[in-house]
């Protein structure tokens, strides 16, 4: 028994010098910027704020939306499914590690001419396999990534989802100006429309081209405000979708206009690096990592010997009322050390496809971390593009309102005719509808920001009942 201890001891040690070092993770070894190009105004970045970024917004509509009905979504339901069957997939490798117990009863009969025997039976069986060479270890920490793999996997689609509902409120809001703004504009034609029809041209005051001139604007209109009410009414079912609820559930609760929301214009902002903690598809591809690593190491631990302990206890009688009051009682005790000596080579060809897997891991949270930076760095470009184009915008708006008031005076006055006066009309509405694209659009640009970044995680730490400590 002392030299079966001794060869465990020494088999263990050896077990430990055949696993290698982690290596390091790949983004360690790329150039990596110091920190974002940004000319506009920045602030630290606030975990905080970020884990609940839609309430830069200041839109209390857009809050109750997101924190009142955004965990009923399907596939947030899906991947919190997957969660606890991954969980206790783990805790059935961890119990794997026990000892199994096994009863068993039998009865047996046996007739050699005229003699007959009978044997009743009770066994108890006690089979382990001992772990002392710690070759479940690495199984176990796989099993583990796995579940935070699929922690992971949920904490990234709640990111793309409250950035997918928050785009969709952005464009449904802008839609909605729009069509206020087309209102607006097509009673203004429509009044314009019946003077032209109504006076000047019964009067011979006007040809027929300023007169079909206002009719095809008119239709236009009309055309553009038909084709809005169409988006809206899309936009909004996407957003009962997105929040799991059935179409035109929301009709009523987003029937009423209101402004295109906008964040503060600082933008909060941190390191190249620093994303790796806050993004949960990069925390995701450590996992993998770890997870590939861990089932190398199990594959590489297979080389070991296997040691098994056994016990057994029967209770034996030839009849049955012996056997529970004065049964024959056996022990059994023993234990086995196995190894796989020949496998035509089987082993080593798992080691070399789970190291090829190990090393698309590494390759796969390299892309993902390039890919990272490259989406941060996308949309800081379109806020401050988008940041710069409304600024012109609103500086022409501002001369078209001056050009137009001169315009009105001058066709009073008499100096030009009322087809100048539409035009430049036209190019006043043509501003402002550009005005709201544009303001959309630089909404948009800090929703991509703010999710690429990683942000929106407040949600689940109120599921699961955890405060941000101040």
């Amino acid at each position: 028994m002392k030299r079966f201890f001794l060869a465990l001891t020494f088999l263990t040690l050896w077990g430990c010098t055949i696993l290698k070092p982690s290596p390091p993770l790949p983004h360690s070894s790329l150039p990596i910027p110091s920190s974002f190009e940004f000319t506009l105004s920045v602030s630290p970045l606030d975990v905080q704020k970020l884990n609940k970024w839609w309430r830069l917004f200041n839109d209390p509509e857009l809050n109750d939306l997101i924190e009142d009905n955004l965990l009923r979504n399907p596939s947030l339901r899906e991947g919190f499914a997957r969660i606890i069957a991954s969980r206790a997939m783990m805790k059935s490798e961890k119990n794997r590690l026990f000892p199994k117990l096994q009863g068993e009863a039998s009865f047996s009969e046996k007739k050699v001419d005229h003699f007959e025997e009978s044997l009743y039976e009770v066994r108890f069986d006690a089979y382990w396999e001992a772990d002392f060479l710690v070759k479940k270890n690495p199984l176990l920490k796989a099993k583990e990534a796995e579940v935070q793999i699929e922690e992971e996997n949920l904490r990234d689609s709640l990111v793309s989802l409250i950035g997918e509902v928050v785009k969709n409120y952005i464009q449904l809001r802008t839609l909605q100006a729009k069509f206020k703004l087309i209102d607006e504009r097509l009673e203004d034609c429509e009044k314009e429309h019946e003077k032209l029809i109504s006076y000047r041209y019964n009067a011979g005051l006007i040809d027929l081209k300023e007169l079909e001139r206002a009719k095809q604007m008119l239709q236009s209109l009309h055309d553009q405000r038909e084709s809005l009410q169409k988006e809206i009414k899309s936009i909004k079912n996407s957003l009962c979708v997105l929040l799991g609820k059935p179409p035109q559930s929301l009709e009523e609760k987003l029937e009423t206009f209101k402004p295109i929301p906008l964040p503060p214009m600082e933008v909060m902002l941190t390191t190249p690096l620093e994303v790796i903690k806050l993004r949960p598809d990069l925390r995701r591809a450590q996992e993998e990592i770890l997870k590939e690593e861990s089932y190398l190491r199990a594959k590489r631990l297979e080389r070991l010997p296997t040691v098994k302990l056994l016990s057994a206890i029967t209770l034996g009688s030839l009849t049955l009322g012996d056997l529970l009051y004065s049964p024959k009682l056996t022990l059994q005790i023993g234990a086995s050390l196995s190894k796989v000596f020949f496998d035509g080579s089987s082993l080593k060809w798992e080691i070399e496809a789970q190291k090829a897997k190990f090393q698309e891991a590494l390759t796969r949270y390299e892309g993902t971390f390039l890919h990272a930076l490259k989406e941060i760095q996308e949309a800081l470009f379109m806020i401050e593009a988008n940041s710069k184009k409304l600024e012109l915008i609103q500086e022409s708006l501002t001369s078209a309102e001056n050009i137009l008031k001169l315009e009105k005076s001058l066709y009073e006055s008499g100096l030009i005719d009322k087809l100048t006066l539409i035009e430049a009309k036209k190019n006043l509405y043509e501003l402002q509808m550009e005005l709201l694209e544009k303001k959309g659009e630089l909404a948009t640009s800090f929703v991509s920001l703010y999710k690429a970044l990683g942000g929106g995680l407040g949600l689940l730490e109120e599921k699961d009942g955890r405060k941000n400590e101040p």
